[in-house]
């Protein structure tokens, strides 16, 4: 073959279409009428551009009757014995018709169809007739079956189109009115029918890949302006095109435009641009598996990747289901991520669907990075390798992250663990990058509570996931991944680390959930839902997040590998809410409750088995708030949180404290928690309190509470008598004193729960990944906004030691703290980070910051200035002069014609410029009694009041209504209020506001 690169000048067309290649785009929105009727009179009115289709349904294309999990984006509710034809508008817009020189439809249809391009006939299948005759609507076509899309060439029409705007209209016809496997996919396409699109994109170079209809030579013209300027071009005709570029400059965006002589003439597609890799730094990346269902869903997550414009997109297999070959690939993939392939490299993996027809189409569709195991030499093979220097496994580099993409797609196809090879290849490959962050991507996963998660295809009756984990665990472990990333399983799960590595599994990219099948050990949270995950590397933290459909985060984790240089952290003021009513879904949460500190997350560092996330502090007048986010536990595992006031000294080690007594009765001193901690020293950190946190069954001060995973044995009978019993641990639960006793912190409010907000739990975990803590000042030696605290914390895990002479838990390596570390002694040196309290923003309470009263020159320590009454926030908020007292006629004064003042206004909490803001009790009677109800404003306390005059006097009803949400909100109260005879009233009611 013959390569050529070469310069070029001039300037080339900028866009000839909106669309670029697809002048009319697969996923596209449409107008379409149901055939139970003709669509128009006259006939031929609907196929023309100025057809009045207001009245027409919209959705996007294409369009099926429903095929289960193959539903095409828009259902057509109803069609199987309605009617038997469907009629498709669609307008597209063109800027220069001389850059078309090819003219394609791809088609996928099930059963027939007749297509019209400016009200012309361009191509009709399986309807009988001549050109441009009409075809009825209650006409049935020829059986054709789906699944075989045709490239159809209709070049020969390109007259019928103009400048501006166009139409493409269609009609199409199932074969039976009862048939229920009508569908019909189309698009228009200008001289390229696949891409372009990038691969393997380096620092330095990339992949350029496109197919034409007609055979012609590869050329690819780029450069770092839209002028372009470069060439590489290869002079061998083909219909299947792909140019390397290399030689370019990392982290910079480039130009380009594919196209190639044909016999006749040159044609090129639109412009597009892509960016290299950057050499080290922020990676963003998306994540997503088992893809390729061509259905809505599929769709909306696409549309998804092109909104996150992310550095690099994973795909962890199953592109093209059931199977990949040619006839799907199109529809399920490649038109699919059209828009985002041409702009950003993808990188995919072989699934267990991909391999049903053999790897040869997966291979010949994709232009990945190989391996180098050419390079490295087999290892001891029995037969010829055949994956050696292949795309099947491979690894690339973005920014501060290197990703090792592994074959794996199930175990009935390719027993991972026996591959010495490709072991060998993934040990060097791990070994040789220098870059900070290691990733892996494969498809079959090491750990998954779906059915996936417990099958077992190698004979050995043990799951395969367990088999995987055996092989790639100590690899994990020796090399220091960070993150292990698979789909397979149709959820979204996330699991503790294993040896400091995090597993996760984002299947149900466009396949239909799978729904929980059996706890998978050292699951933490389970989502039978559609998704994709959004990966963001910073430094040393990475934080994943899984999104749905429409992008919205419904779970997430954070890896911190080191904590940023930073001497203290700062608390928020902020009184957060901590519910103080017992769980109501039967498994220790609150339906709804949601994890709600505010402010800048402080960093805990992730350890081998376990990771505490991050925490927020905040601070109002009385107390101080701590809360766990994301931490990740196991059942045998438990959180030790630490706090030092600085008030008065603390202890340096718990060595001493506690009675050192397994102790399960419940009037016994408990805590055992902290008294088998006798290993744990304090570096430059003297704490005086503890909390033993982390299970989600238990959110009040207990002293004997014991997690579910975490038991001991006790001896039982005479010292000579060695046999013993497993009994839960009382570790407890609570915050406590570091006395002698450990006794109860006074006034301790806590609520730990698995998700936020809480949505449902899992009974299978009870380990609490958010947990907030709320201390009063006055159990802290009467601690105040503006002073320093401490506090560090740490994971207590299996192990414990309860002989006396020796007592000691061992600890997880991950820490909130300035240090941890352990010594060849068993100790365990903790030394906390410092944090700075809030100061009051606003200490006179009038809802003005200081900072803002400096501005308006009012007092910060004085909530009425003027002194008329009127606190300096609420004349701010209305547009009154804090600065100007105007007596009483500033109270007095009805500004919004309500006939309630501005005193009355105040107190009620309403808004004296919206005569709709007011205080009004409305009352209706009912079967039984009398239903009030008010517009009640955020913390305003109101009582009901009754009397049997109009004018009084009143008495006070029942007890105070308040609530606490940041808008206004309806109160209802329905009193048991009899009727009296002769329907005279008995009571008069309103409504009065509390000081």
């Amino acid at each position: 073959m013959l390569f050529k690169r070469l310069i070029i000048s001039g300037l080339f067309i900028l866009l000839a279409s909106t669309n670029g290649e697809s002048l009319v785009n697969y996923y596209s929105e449409w107008k379409y009428f149901e055939g139970r009727t003709e669509p128009s009179i006259p006939q031929t009115a609907w196929k023309q551009l100025n057809f009045d289709d207001s009245d027409w349904k919209s959705g996007p294309s294409g369009f099926s009757v429903g095929f289960g999990s193959y539903n095409a984006p828009t259902k057509l509710q109803g069609m199987p014995g309605e009617y038997s034809s469907v009629y498709l508008r669609k307008v597209f817009d063109i800027d220069d018709i001389d850059w078309i020189k090819s003219l394609i439809l791809r088609v996928d249809y099930d059963d027939g169809f007749v297509a019209y391009i400016n009200g012309k006939e361009v191509v009709r299948r399986g309807l009988e007739g001549e050109t441009n005759k009409h075809v009825p609507f209650n006409s049935l076509a020829a059986l054709h079956q789906r699944g075989n899309p045709e490239l159809i060439d209709i070049t020969q029409f390109k007259p019928l189109l103009k400048n501006g705007e166009n139409l493409l209209a269609i009609q199409a016809h199932n074969h039976q009115l009862n048939d229920n496997w009508f569908a019909y996919y189309v698009e228009l396409l200008a001289n390229v029918v696949r891409g372009p699109f990038i691969q393997s994109t380096t620092t330095t170079s990339t992949k350029i890949a496109w197919n034409t209809h007609s055979p012609s030579t590869s050329i690819v013209e780029y450069g770092l302006t839209q002028a372009l300027g470069l060439q590489t071009e290869n002079n061998t005709p083909k219909t299947k095109h792909v140019l390397r570029i290399d030689n370019l400059e990392p982290n910079q965006t480039y130009y380009y435009r594919v196209g190639g002589k044909t016999a006749n003439e040159q044609m090129f597609s639109q412009s597009s641009s892509f960016k290299t890799m950057k050499s080290s730094g922020a990676v963003k990346l998306m994540l997503l598996g088992d893809t390729g269902r061509g259905n809505l869903i599929q769709n909306k997550i696409s549309s998804l990747l092109q909104r996150e414009k992310p550095d690099a997109v994973m795909i962890a297999g199953d592109m093209v289901y059931p199977d990949f070959r040619p006839n799907y690939e199109d529809f399920r993939h490649f038109s699919i991520y059209k828009k985002q392939m041409k702009s950003v490299p993808f990188f995919t993996t072989i699934g267990n669907h991909d391999l049903y027809q053999g790897d040869t189409h997966y291979i010949n569709a994709f232009h990945l990075p190989t391996n180098n195991l050419p390079s490295l030499g087999l290892k001891h093979p029995e037969v010829p390798y055949r994956f050696s220097g292949t795309e099947h496994f491979y690894s690339f580099d973005v920014g501060d992250a290197h990703i090792s993409v592994l074959f794996s797609p199930w175990y009935n196809h390719h027993n991972f663990s026996k591959d010495t090879n490709q072991l060998h290849w993934l040990t060097n490959d791990l070994a040789q990058t220098t870059k900070p962050w290691k990733l892996l991507l494969m498809h079959f996963p090491v750990a998954s509570s779906s059915g996936h998660g417990w099958s077992s295809y190698d004979g050995n009756a043990l799951p395969d996931t367990i088999d995987f984990g055996n092989t790639i665990y100590p690899i994990v472990s020796k090399y220091n991944v960070d993150l292990m990333m698979a789909g397979h399983s149709h959820a979204f799960e996330k699991f503790n680390p294993v040896a400091g590595c995090i597993s996760v599994v984002s299947g149900a990219g466009g396949a239909s959930p799978y729904s929980f099948y059996r706890f998978f050990p050292g699951a933490l949270q389970y989502w039978p839902k559609n998704n994709a995950a959004r990966i963001s590397i910073k430094g040393e933290k990475l934080k994943l997040e899984a999104l749905d459909t429409n992008g919205e985060v419904f779970d997430w984790f954070v890896i911190n590998r080191q904590l940023p240089n930073q001497d203290i952290w700062s608390s928020y003021w902020h009184s957060p809410t901590i519910e103080n009513y017992n769980s109501n879904d039967n498994h220790g949460n609150i339906n709804g409750q949601e994890f709600d500190l505010i402010g800048t997350p402080i960093p805990c560092i992730i350890g081998e088995s376990s990771n505490l996330g991050q925490i927020r502090v905040n601070n109002d007048s009385t107390h101080l708030y701590i809360g766990f986010e994301q931490a990740m536990i196991r059942p045998h595992q438990n959180i030790f949180l630490f706090i030092d006031s600085l008030k008065e000294s603390g202890v340096s080690t718990l060595k001493g404290l506690g009675d050192g007594l397994i102790q399960t009765a419940p009037n016994s001193e408990g805590v055992d928690g902290l008294d088998f901690l006798q290993n744990l020293v304090f570096k430059n950190f003297n704490p005086s309190v503890a909390a033993i946190l982390g299970d989600e069954n238990c959110d009040k001060q207990s002293r004997d509470f014991a997690r579910p995973g975490l038991k001991i044995n006790i001896p039982e009978g005479p010292p000579k008598n060695n046999t013993s019993s497993l009994v839960p641990f009382p570790l407890g639960q609570g915050a406590f004193l570091l006395n002698q006793k450990f006794s109860n912190l006074p006034g301790i409010r806590f609520q730990q729960f698995n998700r936020s907000p809480q949505q449902f739990s899992q009974p299978e975990e009870t380990d609490a990944n958010f947990i907030e803590l709320a201390i009063p000042f006055s159990s802290l030696q009467n601690i105040q906004p503006g002073e320093e605290i401490r506090i560090g914390a740490v994971v207590g895990t299996g192990g414990i030691n309860t002989h006396p002479e020796l007592q000691f838990r061992q600890l997880d390596s991950t820490y909130l703290g300035k240090s941890f570390e352990s010594n060849e002694n068993g100790l365990y040196e903790l030394e906390g980070i410092k944090v700075k309290l809030a100061k009051n923003p606003d200490p006179d309470f009038d809802d003005l910051t200081t900072y803002r009263e400096i501005e308006l020159g009012t007092d910060p320590d004085n909530a009425d200035t003027d002194g008329d009454n009127l606190p300096d926030g609420w004349e701010v908020a209305r547009g009154f002069n804090p600065l100007v007292h105007e007596g009483e006629k500033a109270l007095g004064f009805d500004p919004d014609d309500d006939e309630m003042n501005n005193r009355d206004e105040l107190a009620a909490g309403t808004d004296p410029l919206d005569a709709n803001s007011k205080l009004k009790l409305e009352a209706r009677t009912t079967t039984n009694g009398v239903r009030l109800s008010w517009m009640a404003q955020p913390n305003i306390r109101y009582h009901l009041a009754t009397s049997d005059q109009v004018e009084g006097p009143y008495i006070i009803l029942g007890q105070e209504h308040s609530h606490n949400k940041t808008h206004p909100s309806e109160i209802k109260i329905t009193l048991k209020w009899p009727d009296q005879p002769n329907n005279k009233p008995e009571a008069y009611f309103r409504i009065q506001v509390s000081p």
